[in-house]
């Protein structure tokens, strides 16, 4: 087995890290927040999902995004 066998979710987790460290780590309340379209569409790009049909965000994207938005962060 490799890890990404016995473990699937590494990738989801490192790519949901590394939007969060590329959107989130450097907010200072002081600076605009960035907009969870931004977020979720980054989301998606790292990990390949494609938006639906009708060109709207599929939920995946919507609720990672959501999962990784800091707590306190004001809403957008």
């Amino acid at each position: 087995y490799t890890p990404r066998t016995l473990f699937p979710y590494t990738t989801l987790f490192r790519s949901m890290k590394a939007v969060a460290t590329e959107h989130w780590a450097g907010l200072y309340p002081n600076h605009r927040q960035p907009k969870q379209a931004a977020i979720q569409k980054a989301i998606r790009e790292k990990l390949g999902i494609n938006l639906l049909s009708d060109g709207a965000m599929p939920n995946k994207a919507i609720y990672l995004a959501t999962a990784i938005r800091p707590d306190g962060a004001p809403r957008a």
